[in-house]
């Protein structure tokens, strides 16, 4: 059994990663990273 991504794929996750990185501001970007909220609001009635 072959657990790695068909090329289509991998080349699917390449462009997206380029995309992201290209199109993602960087204060965003580091928000992202360190698994800090993007909004303190966002989603909040949904749990109210």
């Amino acid at each position: 059994m072959e657990w790695g991504f068909a090329p289509e794929e991998a080349a699917f996750h390449a462009e997206v990663r380029e995309f992201v990185r290209s199109k993602l501001p960087l204060d965003l970007r580091h928000k992202v990273i360190a698994g800090e909220a993007l909004a303190s609001s966002f989603g909040k009635h949904l749990f109210d």
